[in-house]
C-alpha cells in the first residue's frame, strides 16, 4: 500500500492488518471474500452499485472554510 497507515482507510487498515498476520495468499482470499459477499448483498437487495455512495456518507463531510459557522471575536 502507498498510504502511510494514518492516513489509510479503514478497508486499507484491515488489508494491512490481515497481510501482517496471515501473508500474501490468505489476505487475497480474504479480500475475495469481502468482495463476493458485498455483491451477494447487492443482489440480495435489488442495488445498483453507486461509485459516489462513500461521498453520502455522514463521516465524509467537506471541512468548512476558515471562520464559517464560527462567531467572531471582538
Amino acid at each position: 500500500m502507498n498510504r502511510e497507515p494514518a492516513r489509510a482507510s479503514g478497508l486499507q487498515r484491515w488489508i494491512i492488518e490481515l497481510y501482517s498476520r496471515k501473508g500474501y495468499y490468505k489476505t487475497l482470499v480474504a479480500i475475495a471474500n469481502k468482495h463476493a459477499r458485498i455483491r451477494w448483498a447487492m443482489l440480495a437487495k435489488g442495488e445498483r452499485y453507486d461509485a459516489s455512495a462513500w461521498q453520502r456518507h455522514p463521516l465524509h463531510q467537506p471541512p468548512l472554510p476558515p471562520n464559517v459557522g464560527c462567531p467572531e471575536r471582538s
